[in-house]
């Protein structure tokens, strides 16, 4: 564990989680996105026109043009280990969708299984934003996770309900984040690991 933390550029240093706030607003905005898209997905489970208009719009006004939101709301710069964290998460997202995509291609699974593993994909690369925003994202990571590996696994749950179940969470944990103190990594598990 060492080892990858360092290659990242971690030492062992205490920093703040600076972009939680962004972060924050990013997860409420979102999550009013698939829930948009997912009432009115129709036959699609997920209307795309919506989604990908929504999630480009809300990452362009988050991430994109960063003096609309991102700069207002940061509290400080990320740390180089924070934006490299960022990025490999972001990798993470992009390999993870692009492989159970190419699962479901490969198997002719069905528009339903597609998002749920889309939406797995989402939930799995919080996890690595845990060394960018805290804990929060690890809530919202095992929180998403079960609703997807629960609509996989019984497929009577109506899809509808999976989606509402994921917008209604991040939209909750984005307020909490948004409201939450900056909080810092000092009591993190990994920074134990270098002392």
């Amino acid at each position: 564990m060492k080892t990858i933390l360092m290659k990242f550029g971690y030492n062992g240093e205490v920093f703040n989680y600076v972009t939680k706030k962004t972060c924050g607003i990013w997860f409420s905005f979102i999550g009013i996105i698939i829930i948009l898209a997912a009432i009115f997905g129709n036959g699609m489970y997920i209307n795309p026109f919506i989604f990908v208009i929504g999630y480009s719009g809300g990452y362009y006004l988050c991430y994109g043009n960063r003096k609309i939101i991102f700069d207002k709301l940061a509290t400080g710069k990320q740390t180089d280990f924070q934006k490299k964290t960022s990025d490999f998460a972001l990798f993470t997202l992009c390999f993870l969708c692009a492989f159970f995509g190419t699962i479901c291609w490969l198997t002719k699974q069905n528009i339903r299984t597609i998002w749920l593993c889309l939406l797995l994909a989402t939930a799995i690369h919080f996890f690595v934003f845990y060394f960018v925003h805290g804990r929060s994202v690890v809530v919202l990571g095992i929180l998403c996770l079960m609703y997807c590996i629960s609509g996989l696994l019984f497929p009577s749950i109506p899809f509808l309900y999976i989606a509402l179940l994921d917008g209604i969470t991040k939209i909750a944990v984005g307020f909490f984040m948004f409201f939450q103190k900056q909080g810092n990594n000092e009591q993190s598990f990994y920074r134990k690991v270098f002392l």
